[in-house]
C-alpha cells in the first residue's frame, strides 16, 4: 500500500478518534445524566415495588388465609360429616345387634339384671334357645353377649370356680323365669354344699317338683337321673315327636297347653363327688336329642381330684365350653372380636322380687279355655246317634291337641268305674258337669241311665233337674241327689243293687253272662247305668249300720256292675281319713283302672292316683287334670285340660234334649230343705167308698228311690191314734208341713158328712199357717173347724165325748200342744153369751148347750183323750195329739202309751226316741228329718222328710203347674 495513502489515512485515524472521544465524553456526561436520572428513577421504582410488593404479598397472604381458611373449614365438615356417618352406622349397627339379641334371647332371657324392665319383661312360652351370659364391649358401644342354651346344647363351665357358679346361677335363674313352673324340675348336685342355688327355693312354693332340695350325695342324685330318664325323657320325646316340634321347647312356644317336664340337670365342683355311673349317666344325658327336654349344666372346679373312670374331656366335648377367668366370659360359639364380661349376678333383693313375680303371674294364670261345645260339636248337631253296647264315652278336654276322652266299657279292656280327685277349686265341678253333658249328647235315655248324687251344696247338679214350671230336666237322669245325706244316699245304692238283681235275672234267663252278650243274643237295648257321686266319701263317715251298708254295696258293684253294665264315676277332695274303708277300699278301688286328678295335694294325689305318684300335686292350673288309665301307675301319666261348661249354654243343649224326648221327671231328693208336694199324687187319693175304710195320712215323703208318700194307715180298730213327739223349732218349724200333710190327705178322702177340727192347745189364735187350710181345692167337701185352747177341754167334753159312744160320719181330731189346754183334768163351765165363731179364723166353733159342773164322776178332757186314743176309731174319731216329750205323754196316756198306734217324732232327743224303739241304734240325723215309728206295723224307725207348708202361693203354683 503507498505511504500516503498511509499518513492520510493516519491523520483522519486521528481525527475520528478525538471525534470519537468528544462523543465518548459526551456519551458519558449523557450517560452519567441518564445514569443519575435513571438512579432517581429507579429509586423511585424501587420505592413503588416495594409498596407494590408489599401490597401484593399481603395480597397473597390474605388470599392463602382465606383459601386456608376454606380448607380448614371444608376438612373440619369433611370429619365432622365422617364422624357422623360412622357414629350412625355404628349405632345402626348397635341398634342391629340389639334387635339380634330380643329376637334370639326375647324378655328375660336378655335382660340385664340391673334393667327397670327385668320385672316387666313378658313371660314367654318357654325358655329362648339363646341366653345372655354378660356384656360384649364393641367400637362406640355395649350389647348382650349371648350363648346357645338349650336342650341337647347344654354348658361346660370352666375357669374361676367361684365366677362359674355366679355364670351357672344366672344361667338356671334366667330358665326357671322363662319356664312354665309346673313343667320345670331343676335337679340339682351341689356336693361341696356351696347353696349357690338356694334363692330358687321360692320355686317350690309355686311348685314343689320345679326345685328339690340339691343332693350333696352322688348315689342319692344318681336315683333321681335314672327317675327323670325313666319317667320323663320317654314321655318327652313322644310327644314333641307326635306334635312334629324339634324340641320341648319349640312343642311349648307352638302349642297352647304346654306338655312334657324340662329336666334342667346341674352338676356344680365338677367332678368332685362324681362317680363312674353317675359320670356315664350324665354324658348320656349330653348326648340326648333336643326333643328328650333335658339341658345339662356342669361347673367345673379344675382343683378337684377325679375318681377312677370319670374323663371330664368326654363331657366338656358333648357340652358347649364356656369360660368365665378375671370376669372375662369366652363361650365356644361366642365371636372372638369383641370381649364378653361376665354380668354381675343380681341382687338378693332382685331374685327375691322376680320370684315373687313369677309367683304372681302363675296364681293369675287360668289356663287355656277349651270350650266342650267346640269338642262335641258333631254330638250337639246330631244327638243320640251312638250306641252304649260295648262302652260309653264322653269327651273330657285336651292334650296338647289331641282329644281327651273317657271310655267306660266291659271288657276290651275293662274299664268300668272312674275315680276323680281334685282340691277346692281345682275345677273338678265343671269336669264332672263336662262329663254328665257329653255323655248326654251322645247317647239316648234308651241308651244310657244316669244316677246323680252330689254330697256338697248340689248347686252343680240341680241344673240337671227340672225347672221352676216342671219341664227341661236332663232326660237321662232317673235318681237326682243334691244335698249330703247319707241315709238317701244308701237308699240309692239300694235302688241300684235291686237293678243288678233284675238284670242279673234277665241274663239268667237268657243264658248269658254280662250286657254285651245279652244284647247282641237277644236284640234288647239295655241301657248302661252310670253313677256320678261327688263328695262320695261322705257316705263312709260314721260308723254304723248305714256305713256298714255302704262299704258292702260298693264293694259289690265295683265286683259285679261292670258285667251288668253298672258303672260307678266317684269325686272326692281326698280319701283319707275314711275309716270304713280301711278294710275293704284297696278291694274297691282296685276296680277303678281310670284315675284322674286335678291340682292336689301330694298326699291327695297318692290317695286318688297311686302311691308315689305325685304328679298331681305339680299342677298349676285351674282344669288341669293328670289322666291315667292304669290304676294310677306314674308311667302311665297323661297331663290335660278340662273342657270349660258354659252353663247358660248348656241349659239350652238340655231343654233341646228335653224336647227332643223324656220320660217321667228324676227322682229328686233335697236333703236339707222340706219335701215338694205331688199334687198328681194328691189328687190320686180319692174319696173313701165307705167309712169303715182306712184313712191315709201323708206325713212326707220316705229317704228312698221313689215318687211315694210316707203314710200311716189309720183303720177303723182300736190304738189307732197317732202321737207328734218333740219340742219343734219357731225359727225353722216343721210341723206346719207335718199338719198339711195330715190335713190335706185327710180332705181329699172324707166326704161332706165328715169333720176335720184342730184343736189349739196352747193359744186361742189360730196358727198362721191354719187359715189357708180353710181353702182345699180338690177335697171331697168335709167341713173344717179351728177350737181355741179356751173352749178345748169342753169341746172334748161335749162333743168327743159323745162321739166316741156313736158313730155319726168320720172326724179327724188334730189336738196340737195338748199338755198346755186349760183344765185338761177338769170339766169347764160355759160362759153366757160366748159366741160360736172364732173372730180371729173364722172358723165355726160348736155350740156347747148348757155349763157342765165339775163333779168328780164327770169324765175329764184327759179323759176323754185317752178314751178316744184306744177306742176313737172305732166310732169314726181318728186323734192326732202333739206333745212336747214322751214322759209328758205318758203322763197322759200312761207308761205303755196305750192307744197311741204310731209315733211320729219332731227334733225328739236320743234318749226319748230310743225310748219308742226300744233301740240303741235309732237316729234321726239330718233336717228337717221327722221319725215315724208304727206300732201297727214293724215298729221299725222310718225317717221321713216332711212337706214344705201349705200356702196360698203353692196352690197358684200348683194351678199354673196344671194349666
Amino acid at each position: 500500500m503507498p505511504t500516503g495513502t498511509v499518513s492520510g489515512e493516519r491523520q483522519a485515524e486521528a481525527f475520528d478518534l478525538e471525534s470519537l472521544e468528544r462523543r465518548i465524553a459526551n456519551n458519558s456526561a449523557q450517560l452519567a445524566a441518564d445514569a443519575v436520572r435513571l438512579s432517581a428513577q429507579m429509586s423511585t421504582v424501587a420505592a413503588a415495588f416495594s409498596v407494590a410488593r408489599d401490597q401484593a404479598l399481603r395480597a397473597q397472604q390474605e388470599d392463602f388465609d382465606r383459601a386456608r381458611g376454606r380448607a380448614d373449614a371444608a376438612h373440619r365438615q369433611a370429619v365432622s360429616d365422617a364422624d357422623m356417618e360412622i357414629a350412625q352406622a355404628a349405632g345402626s349397627a348397635v341398634a342391629r345387634i340389639h334387635d339380634v339379641v330380643r329376637t334370639l334371647a326375647p324378655g328375660l332371657a336378655g335382660e340385664s339384671w340391673e334393667s327397670d324392665g327385668i320385672l316387666s319383661a313378658p313371660v314367654a312360652a318357654g325358655p329362648a334357645d339363646y341366653v345372655r351370659f354378660g356384656t360384649a364391649h364393641i367400637p362406640r358401644g355395649e350389647v348382650p353377649a349371648l350363648t346357645a342354651l338349650q336342650p341337647a346344647r347344654g354348658w361346660y363351665v370352666s375357669g374361676d370356680p367361684g365366677e362359674g357358679l355366679d355364670l351357672v346361677f344366672q344361667a338356671v335363674l334366667r330358665l326357671a323365669l322363662q319356664s312354665p313352673t309346673q313343667n320345670l324340675a331343676i335337679e340339682v348336685f351341689d356336693p361341696r354344699s356351696t347353696a349357690r342355688m338356694a334363692p330358687l327355693a321360692p320355686l317350690r312354693e309355686i311348685n314343689p317338683a320345679a326345685f328339690p332340695s340339691p343332693a350333696a350325695d352322688g348315689d342319692a342324685f344318681l336315683r333321681r337321673l335314672d327317675s327323670l330318664i325313666e319317667s320323663r325323657v320317654a314321655s318327652n320325646a313322644e310327644g314333641v315327636i307326635a306334635a312334629g316340634a324339634r324340641s320341648l321347647t319349640e312343642l311349648w312356644r307352638n302349642e297352647q297347653i304346654p306338655e312334657g317336664v324340662l329336666s334342667v340337670v346341674v352338676v356344680l365342683s365338677y367332678p368332685y363327688g362324681v362317680s363312674e355311673r353317675l359320670h356315664e349317666v350324665l354324658l348320656r344325658l349330653s348326648e340326648m336329642r333336643p326333643s328328650a327336654g333335658v339341658v345339662v349344666l356342669v361347673q367345673e372346679d379344675a382343683q378337684a381330684p377325679s375318681q377312677r373312670g370319670v374323663e371330664p374331656l368326654r363331657l366338656r366335648e358333648r357340652l358347649q365350653a364356656v369360660t368365665v377367668v378375671g370376669g372375662t366370659v369366652t363361650a365356644s360359639d361366642f365371636t372372638d372380636r369383641a370381649q364378653a364380661t361376665l354380668d354381675r349376678p343380681p341382687t338378693a333383693q332382685a331374685v327375691s322380687r322376680s320370684l315373687d313375680r313369677l309367683r304372681e303371674l302363675v296364681s293369675g294364670n287360668t289356663g287355656p279355655t277349651i270350650p266342650l261345645e267346640e269338642l262335641i260339636s258333631e254330638d250337639l248337631e246330631d244327638p243320640w246317634r251312638e250306641s252304649s253296647l260295648e262302652a260309653v264315652e264322653a269327651t273330657i278336654g285336651r292334650q296338647g291337641r289331641n282329644e281327651l276322652r273317657i271310655s267306660l266299657r266291659t271288657e276290651n279292656p275293662a274299664h268300668p268305674n272312674l275315680l276323680i280327685g281334685g282340691a277346692s277349686g281345682s275345677g273338678k265341678s265343671n269336669l264332672i258337669l263336662g262329663i254328665v253333658y257329653s255323655l248326654a249328647a251322645r247317647y239316648s235315655p234308651e241308651e244310657l241311665e244316669l244316677i246323680l248324687l252330689d254330697f256338697k251344696q248340689g248347686v252343680e247338679f240341680s241344673t240337671f233337674g227340672p225347672d221352676r214350671a216342671g219341664e227341661n230336666w236332663l232326660p237321662h237322669v232317673s235318681v237326682l241327689g243334691l244335698e249330703s245325706n247319707q241315709e238317701f244316699g244308701v237308699a240309692v245304692l239300694r235302688y241300684v243293687d235291686a237293678e243288678l238283681e233284675r238284670r242279673s235275672r234277665l241274663f239268667k234267663d237268657a243264658g248269658v253272662a254280662d250286657i254285651l252278650t245279652y244284647r247282641r243274643k237277644t236284640g234288647r237295648v239295655l241301657p248302661r247305668m252310670v253313677m256320678v257321686i261327688d263328695e262320695f266319701h261322705e257316705m263312709f263317715t260314721g260308723v254304723d249300720a248305714l256305713t256298714d251298708a255302704a262299704v258292702g254295696l260298693f264293694d259289690r258293684f265295683s265286683r259285679q256292675g261292670r258285667s251288668a253294665g253298672v258303672h260307678m264315676i266317684l269325686a272326692s277332695q281326698t280319701t283319707s281319713g275314711v275309716v270304713a274303708l280301711r278294710s275293704k277300699g284297696d278291694a274297691i278301688f282296685g276296680q277303678f283302672p281310670l284315675r284322674l286328678s286335678l291340682k292336689n295335694s301330694a298326699q291327695g294325689s297318692e290317695e286318688i292316683l297311686s302311691s308315689r305318684n305325685f304328679a298331681a300335686s305339680e299342677l298349676m292350673y285351674r282344669g288341669e287334670f293328670i289322666w291315667n288309665k292304669e290304676l294310677g301307675y306314674e308311667r302311665a301319666n297323661q297331663r290335660g285340660i278340662a273342657a270349660y261348661v258354659d252353663k247358660p249354654r248348656f241349659a239350652g243343649v238340655q231343654q233341646r234334649l228335653w224336647k227332643r224326648g223324656h220320660g217321667a221327671p228324676p227322682t229328686v231328693f233335697f236333703g236339707k230343705r222340706l219335701a215338694d208336694w205331688d199334687r198328681f199324687a194328691l189328687d190320686e187319693l180319692g174319696l173313701r167308698a165307705n167309712a169303715r175304710d182306712p184313712l191315709r195320712l201323708w206325713v212326707g215323703r220316705p229317704i228312698a228311690v221313689s215318687r211315694k208318700v210316707e203314710e200311716l194307715v189309720v183303720r177303723n180298730e182300736r190304738d189307732q191314734s197317732v202321737a207328734i213327739v218333740g219340742q219343734d223349732d219357731e225359727r225353722e218349724p216343721i210341723v206346719p208341713g207335718l199338719i198339711s200333710g195330715i190335713l190335706h190327705s185327710a180332705a181329699r178322702q172324707l166326704g161332706p158328712d165328715d169333720e176335720i177340727v184342730i184343736v189349739s192347745g196352747g193359744s186361742d189364735s189360730v196358727p198362721a199357717w191354719l187359715p189357708s187350710l180353710d181353702k182345699r181345692p180338690g177335697d171331697s167337701g168335709a167341713r173344717m173347724r179351728h177350737i181355741p185352747a179356751r173352749h178345748a177341754a169342753r169341746y172334748l167334753r161335749d162333743e168327743i165325748g159323745g162321739r166316741v159312744r156313736e158313730s155319726r160320719g168320720s172326724i179327724l181330731l188334730v189336738v196340737l200342744g195338748a199338755s198346755r189346754i186349760p183344765d185338761l183334768e177338769l170339766v169347764p163351765e160355759a160362759t153366757p153369751g160366748e159366741t160360736n165363731v172364732d173372730p180371729v179364723s173364722e172358723f165355726v166353733l160348736p155350740d156347747f148347750g148348757a155349763a157342765f159342773a165339775a163333779s168328780p164322776a164327770s169324765p175329764s178332757a184327759r179323759d176323754v183323750l185317752v178314751r178316744t186314743a184306744r177306742e176313737g176309731a172305732l166310732s169314726g174319731v181318728h186323734l192326732v195329739t202333739q206333745w212336747p216329750s214322751v214322759s209328758v205323754a205318758k203322763d197322759v196316756f200312761d207308761y205303755g202309751l196305750k192307744g197311741i198306734g204310731a209315733f211320729i217324732t219332731v227334733r225328739l232327743g236320743l234318749d226319748d226316741l230310743r225310748d219308742l224303739t226300744g233301740d240303741v241304734r235309732a237316729r234321726v240325723d239330718g233336717e228337717p228329718r221327722i221319725g215315724v215309728i208304727d206300732r201297727n206295723a214293724d215298729s221299725q224307725l222310718k225317717v221321713v222328710i216332711p212337706f214344705e207348708p201349705w200356702t196360698a202361693e203353692l196352690e197358684r203354683g200348683m194351678v199354673e203347674r196344671d194349666e
